[in-house]
């Protein structure tokens, strides 16, 4: 486990280096000035949110989202690929560390910073409910705690589609198509679930629906499905409805993306 841990700090440290952590902390800054700012406005604010919606709830949903996608993708699309492409591996390798531990240590690293950003981000959303006079919402924590775990997902199929691809943005490219791809999925199989769709087109979408991931939906979520806005949303929770039986699926994708990614790192020529 230590050699693991090493591997993850020294990773970690790569990507400081390399100023991708300072990058998206520049981002986190300016995305805090800027709702600091919208928070301050009442104009603004009931301009863009009306007054049912709190900023951070909004955001939550939607930019701050996206930049922690971004960023979990960033971390994790080098994590195979470059390293047995540029010779780093084969020195590591060199000595007495497991492929499997390697690989491993990679993604913890990745996966650590994207906790971490999580965290900062929720951080900062609670201090923009303060700022606003809105109690410091649970609903939030909810969000940012499925949203680490779902991001951590996100991080494993990364760093699988890195041992499948040499170039980084293709495994970028792929690896935010499969995770992006699964409400919609979701929904197609819907459809083969109730009977409207079979044959050989829903042969198809029930393999996909299998082979894409199954990801936790957050509490804010849930509202807007409560709500109707999230038809797409909703689909997926008439589908597995149980938030145990949602958890075992996504762990149970979790540990097969892991371990299919130690079977190709094994594979891996250097």
């Amino acid at each position: 486990m230590n050699t693991v841990l090493t591997i993850a700090r020294a990773s970690i440290t790569e990507h400081v280096r390399r100023r991708l952590v300072l990058f998206f902390g520049v981002l986190v800054a300016l995305a805090a000035v800027g709702l600091i700012y919208v928070s301050l406005s009442d104009d603004l604010t009931s301009t863009l949110l009306g007054t049912a919606v709190g900023i951070a709830t909004f955001f939550s949903l939607t930019l701050l989202q996206g930049l922690a996608t971004l960023a979990a993708v960033a971390v994790s699309m080098n994590n195979i690929g470059r390293p047995f492409a540029d010779g780093e591996a084969m020195l590591i390798l060199a000595r007495p560390v497991a492929r499997w531990q390697y690989a491993l240590g990679r993604l913890l690293g990745s996966a650590a910073l994207v906790v971490a950003l999580c965290l900062l981000l929720v951080v900062l959303l609670q201090g923009i409910n303060l700022i606003e006079g809105r109690n410091l919402g649970m609903d939030l924590w909810g969000h940012w705690a499925t949203q680490a775990f779902n991001l951590v997902l996100l991080v494993a199929i990364t760093t699988l589609m890195s041992a499948l691809f040499g170039n980084p943005i293709l495994a970028a490219f792929v690896a935010f198509f499969v995770y992006a791809s699964s409400n919609f999925v979701s929904t197609l199989y819907l459809l083969v679930d109730t009977g409207r769709v079979g044959g050989v087109p829903g042969a198809v979408v029930t393999a996909l629906w299998y082979l894409t991931p199954k990801t936790l939906v957050s509490p804010l979520a849930m509202e807007r499905i409560a709500e109707g806005g999230n038809l797409v949303g909703a689909s997926t929770m008439l589908l597995i409805p149980s938030t145990g039986a949602r958890v075992a699926w996504s762990l149970a994708y979790l540990a097969a993306t892991v371990a299919l990614t130690f079977v190709l790192v094994q594979r891996k020529e250097l």
